[in-house]
């Protein structure tokens, strides 16, 4: 049976220079890409509420938006206008079957 090392404030150890250059620079490697990926999702994360909160604006804005006075009195008008337009259409169609029917020239 093996005994265990005792390991303690006054127990040396040896290790090559490059294997511990190598480990320094993996952990601050990875460290660093640690913080970095942290940091761009949290970003990611600020950007998707900041676009969340303008669509819920735009949303409410939307759902809430009443047009100035002038532009329904426009609206109305152009309603009107469009009823008479169409009026007058068929009546246009109308003479031009009468004067088809009696035979008059129109052109």
């Amino acid at each position: 049976m093996t005994t265990p090392t005792k390991l303690s404030e006054d127990t040396s150890l040896a290790i090559p220079i490059k294997n511990l250059i190598g480990i320094l620079l993996a952990v601050g490697i990875s460290a660093t890409a640690y913080y970095g990926i942290t940091q761009r999702i949290t970003f990611n994360e600020h950007q998707r509420e900041v676009q969340w909160d303008k669509i819920r604006y735009l949303e409410d804005w939307i759902h809430t938006f009443e047009p100035s006075e002038s532009i329904q009195r426009a609206m109305q008008v152009q309603q009107i206008l469009q009823v008479r337009v169409a009026v007058l259409e068929e009546r246009v169609d109308q003479l031009e079957e009468d004067l088809d029917f009696y035979g008059i020239s129109y052109d």
